[in-house]
């Protein structure tokens, strides 16, 4: 079985975003270790073009670089050293994107996946929709007599309707038009779908999709187990694509490889 590992432009940001430049400042992007450490294993298994990247994806991250790194520093940073560090995450962003293969496109074969992709979140926005607290419970007490007696009935009640609600939030997620993907998040998973089709069609491979954006990657609890993967096991059913947290994936990557 062969692996490929799509970085989305989310990873790629936060690990460029970091400076330990005394004579400037010390700073780094909050999901910054968490984006690194698939660098680090895609490096370090380099000779298997496992790390993968598009024009879009590239394009994007390029894009909003700058707004990352603003974000990271204090407010009173003259422009002098704010320039000086955008070049210094620039040259750590080209650097990350030399551990990349950039993949050549059918544009009609992602066109065709774009349109998938578009109903497929059309899909869910229309099912989070009807996930509502009330549905939830009548869902939930329309069952709950066949599995629990009358006496424990409205307590199992209340630990079926926590354990729905909890593995409904990725979707239901999608219920704030702020949290739907964009056109270009969209665009990507359709990329990443082409690609799973593409390798597929030469011997069995996984494609991953690496982001730390909750519209792929499952909701985590503290410990990083999985919380809620509605939308993630919506994407691997129908565009066969395992969408991931970098450093879960890298865990997989070093399992695998070694």
């Amino acid at each position: 079985m062969r692996h490929k590992v799509l970085v989305e432009t989310s990873v790629i940001v936060s690990a460029s975003v970091h400076s330990t430049r005394q004579d400037l400042a010390q700073f780094k992007h909050p999901l910054f270790d968490r984006s690194m450490n698939i660098f680090g294993s895609l490096r370090k298994h380099c000779s298997r073009k496992i790390g993968l990247i598009t024009q879009t994806i590239e394009k994007e991250a390029s894009r909003v670089l700058e707004k990352a790194i603003i974000e990271e520093l204090e407010e009173d940073v003259d422009l002098t050293m704010r320039s000086t560090l955008l070049d210094l995450c620039w040259d750590r962003m080209e650097d990350l994107l030399q551990t990349l293969v950039k993949e050549s496109l059918d544009q009609k074969r992602v066109d065709e996946k774009f349109v998938a992709v578009v109903c497929m979140y059309k899909d869910l926005i229309d099912r989070a929709s009807l996930a509502t607290p009330f549905t939830i419970r009548a869902a939930v007490e329309s069952t709950i007599k066949y599995v629990a007696s009358r006496r424990f009935r409205r307590l199992a009640s209340r630990i079926r309707q926590a354990q729905s609600i909890r593995d409904l939030s990725q979707l239901t997620r999608l219920r704030s038009p702020s949290q739907r993907p964009d056109i270009t998040d969209q665009f990507i998973l359709a990329e990443a779908a082409y690609l799973s089709e593409k390798y597929n069609t030469q011997e069995p491979t996984t494609m991953f999709l690496a982001s730390t954006d909750k519209v792929f990657s499952p909701i985590l609890r503290r410990d990083g187990s999985i919380l809620s993967d509605y939308i993630t096991s919506e994407i691997l059913k129908r565009l066969a694509v395992y969408c991931d947290w970098p450093d879960r994936i890298t865990r997989q990557l070093e399992e695998i490889c070694n």
